[in-house]
C-alpha cells in the first residue's frame, strides 16, 4: 500500500511538473516574466498531495521571478486541475533554487586548485 502511494505521488508530481513547465513558458502573461527562461528543477509533493514545493531557476540567476510565479499560482492551479482529474489540487509554492549557482561556484574554485 505504501509503495502504491509513492508511485502515485511520483506520477502526479511528474504530471504537475510537465503541466507547469508548459504553462509557465507559454501561458503566463506577466510582463516581468517576459524573455525569462524558467526551469523547474524539482517538484516535491507532500504524501497527501495537498502541498507542492516547486524549485525553479532562471538562466540569468534572476530571483525576482518568484514573486510573479507565486502571484500566478491560482491561474496555474486552475489550468492544471482542468487537465488532471485530482480530488485535491495541491497548493503551489515556488522557491528559487540556488543550488546550480552554488555548484558552479564550487566547480570554479576547485578548478583553480
Amino acid at each position: 500500500m505504501q509503495q502504491e502511494n509513492k508511485n502515485r505521488n511520483l506520477k502526479v508530481g511528474d504530471q504537475i511538473h510537465q503541466e507547469l513547465a508548459v504553462l509557465i513558458n507559454t501561458q503566463l502573461k506577466d510582463p516581468s516574466l517576459n524573455n525569462k527562461i524558467i526551469t523547474i528543477n524539482e517538484l516535491v509533493l507532500t504524501h497527501d498531495l495537498s502541498y507542492a514545493r516547486i524549485y525553479v531557476t532562471e538562466i540569468t540567476g534572476d530571483e525576482s521571478i518568484i514573486k510573479p510565479l507565486n502571484h500566478a499560482k491560482g491561474f496555474l492551479k486552475y489550468h492544471i486541475s482542468k487537465k488532471m482529474k485530482l480530488r485535491i489540487m495541491p497548493e503551489l509554492e515556488f522557491i528559487y533554487d540556488d543550488i546550480p549557482e552554488k555548484s558552479q561556484k564550487i566547480d570554479e574554485l576547485l578548478s583553480k586548485l
